[in-house]
């Protein structure tokens, strides 16, 4: 497979040919599937089922259709699969890519810029979990006994695989000899791909992965089992000390890694002893995590698994390894965010309060000691101040004033800046008005109101230093409230609806469900109640309201809605459901990148629409297309390629033309910025005759 392209980070290049700029063209309507980046965690949170190495990459399979590669295991590249469905296996045949996945996804591709999906003969709805090749031969099985066999990746044929076990994962010795392994302890072997022979493994646990390592087959599977063969046919087990479940083995030729749920397993050199890497009082353990896949990227060993988490390896001759990650991304729960003109702030469990200035880079903040230990449920306020709640009655603010901050300017030198504190600095209520749980947040008049369990209402007239507890017409959790022109609307469980004009009087108002409604928004001149069930309730005035069809059972979490040209309405919810209308009466599947429950959304105030949920997960994408120009800040030539270094905006896609002639342009693939810092590195080969004169041009992405 071909290098198409590295990306790394900014550095300075001498200068060289003629360049030129282009403006990228605004459209006009917003396009689904949306296209997602993950802000956090990094490089993305998607769950890692495979990965193998070749060409100087490492790919990734993930759920929800998701490819990656990386050739500094840094930057990772989102490649377009076409697909939503969970990629699970990874193999090679020849230079082709094979990547197989549920409900009978097999892809191929010969450039990683143009990934096609191969014809199954008959089609299957089984999840074709693992897949390995040998020579020109490609086996991939999967549930129900699924066995295909393929002679370069494309057409696959059905095979009968004498069982209806579910089969998780098969492997290839260099001589052809395919294993697959799978439900109850189930082990068959094959000289073909074709006809295949049951084997006794000695065990009847769950078989989840078989790989060649060392002359030998590895198996991995529940509880902890271990078992090598040489020819597939008798099964030794090895005792490594695990306990969990193992998902995959890597070896560098001397020594071994397994891994598993909460397990990370070294075996060193013969005779072979185990180290438990997490067990340990190692120097550098890798994190305590359920890792699905392992894979050797000299002089790495990578692991990888739940929510993306990523893990490097390396030995120094000693009998356990050292362990690295790049980032060390906050995992917690993100329940709520709000959006101010220069600033977004998300907040979740164990007292997390994120800040960024545009939803691509986030900073922890620090909260008071007094509240380290609460979960943060809501956040609102205004340009004035922030109020953030939580559970036990928990009350934090952040006031809006100046503060002075120390930077490094961009000729490297530092210099003092006045910047606003809100968001940054925070303070705690104490004592705290309430012991009940809090969640909603709304602002109306300088007067800011709070919303809990057991019908709490508080009201705060000094931008939230001190509260009064205000008479509930309910005892149900309001778990939502916003400020409308005139009034208040506060919502929750039971599909309770309360309203006032001032946050003192309250009234119940009839929504017309009994559906727990999470939260509500005044956005355009309406108010929007979402929930469970897939509810979503619209109101003028707070006290009318129409219920509209989501399409989904799944809760429904927050809502929001872009203030650009588009004016397009998006809703996320449970399971990582996220729904798009142009009205807010008409809703459809805006589709996602991630199974997560998202309970937060809001917008950058500069057209990307920002989501947060489950495990720390911030997801981006840009709904109003960029208007930046792309810069070429520097490029140079040498013997045998050409290098390119460009500015332009974190998640910008565009596209590199070119001319011998200053006409006839030539069109190149499409690039992005990947990194939070806005520059991208292009190298590309340059042919043995390269033309002594070329035009470049940077052009608006399709």
């Amino acid at each position: 497979m071909p290098v198409a392209r590295v990306i790394s980070r900014s550095r300075s290049l001498p200068a060289g040919a003629l360049i030129l700029l282009a403006s990228l063209a605004v459209a006009s309507a917003v396009d689904l599937p949306l296209r997602w980046r993950w802000a956090n965690p990094p490089p993305h949170g998607n769950t890692v089922y495979d990965m193998t190495a070749k060409f100087g990459l490492v790919i990734q399979a993930c759920d929800r259709g998701q490819l990656y590669s990386s050739y500094d295991l840094v930057l990772w590249e989102p490649l377009e699969t076409g697909t939503t469905q969970s990629l699970r296996g990874l193999t090679f045949i020849g230079n082709r890519l094979i990547v197989t996945g549920a409900s009978g996804t097999v892809l191929y591709a010969d450039s990683l810029s143009d990934i096609r999906t191969a014809l199954l003969n008959p089609p299957t709805t089984d999840w074709l979990e693992g897949v390995a090749s040998a020579g020109a031969v490609s086996v991939a099985v999967g549930d129900n006994g699924a066995s295909y066999r393929s002679a370069a990746g494309i057409n696959w044929t059905r095979q009968n695989s004498g069982t209806t076990k579910w089969l998780s994962s098969v492997a290839a010795n260099p001589g052809g000899l395919f294993i697959a392994v799978g439900e109850t302890g189930f082990i068959s072997r094959s000289s073909n791909g074709t006809d295949w022979e049951a084997r006794s493994s000695g065990t009847t646990d769950w078989l989840n992965k078989v790989v060649w390592l060392d002359e030998r087959f590895w198996v991995m599977g529940a509880g902890g089992t271990v078992l090598t063969s040489v020819d597939g046919t008798a099964w030794t087990p090895v005792n490594t000390g695990a306990t969990k479940a193992l998902f995959s083995g890597v070896s560098n030729g001397a020594n071994r890694l397994i891994v598993g749920d909460g397990e990370v397993r070294f075996g060193s050199a013969s005779p072979l002893s185990w180290v438990d890497e997490l067990g340990g009082s190692y120097p550098a353990p890798p994190p305590n995590w359920t890792y699905y896949s392992a894979v050797r990227s000299d002089p790495y060993y990578v692991i990888a698994g739940r929510s993306g988490m990523l893990v490097q390896g390396f030995n120094l001759g000693t009998p356990y390894n050292y362990w690295e990650t790049h980032s060390d991304p906050i995992r917690n729960w993100l329940w709520d965010m709000k959006q101010l003109p220069q600033l977004l702030v998300a907040v979740g469990d164990f007292a997390t309060v994120l800040t960024s200035p545009s939803g691509v880079n986030w900073d922890l903040e620090l909260v008071p000691k007094s509240v380290t230990n609460s979960i943060f449920l809501g956040i609102g306020g205004d340009t004035n101040a922030l109020i953030t709640v939580g559970n036990a009655g928990s009350i934090i603010y952040s006031p809006s004033f100046p503060t002075e901050v120390v930077l490094t300017n961009s000729m490297g030198k530092l210099e003092t800046n006045e910047v606003d504190a809100i968001g940054t600095f925070w303070y705690a209520v104490e004592p705290r008005p309430t012991a009940n749980d809090l969640q909603g947040v709304a602002v109306l008049n300088d007067r800011y109101v709070v919303t809990g369990a057991a019908g709490t209402i508080l009201t705060s007239d000094n931008r939230g230093t001190n509260w009064i507890a205000r008479s509930s017409p309910t005892s149900e959790f309001l778990s939502g409230v916003a400020a409308g022109t005139d009034r208040f609307v506060a919502v929750g469980n039971h599909g309770i609806i309360v309203t006032s004009p001032d946050g003192v009087l309250w009234s119940l108002r009839d929504s017309g469900t009994t559906n727990w409604l999470f939260r509500v928004r005044f956005i355009d001149d309406q108010f929007m109640a979402v929930g469970e069930n897939g509810t979503i309730l619209q109101s003028a005035d707070g006290v009318s309201w129409t219920p509209r069809t989501s399409g989904t059972a799944n809760w429904l979490n927050d809502v929001t809605r872009l203030t650009d040209t588009n004016r397009t309405w998006f809703a996320v919810g449970n399971q990582g459901t996220i729904l798009a209308s142009t009205n807010a009466v008409a809703w459809t599947n805006a589709g996602s990148i991630t199974s997560k429950s998202l309970y937060a959304a809001t917008h950058n105030g500069r057209g990307a629409l920002i989501a947060a949920g489950l495990e720390g997960a911030i997801l981006r994408s840009q709904i109003t297309p960029f208007t930046n120009e792309i810069k070429i800040v520097n490029y140079s030539r040498s013997p045998g390629q050409s290098s390119f270094l460009f500015a332009g905006a974190t998640g910008q896609q565009f596209r590199l033309d070119r001319s011998q002639v200053f006409s006839n342009w030539v069109s190149g693939e499409i690039l992005e910025f990947l990194d939070g810092s806005g520059t991208l590195l292009y190298i590309e080969p340059n042919g043995p005759n390269p033309s002594p004169n070329e035009y470049y041009r940077t052009g608006d992405s399709p």
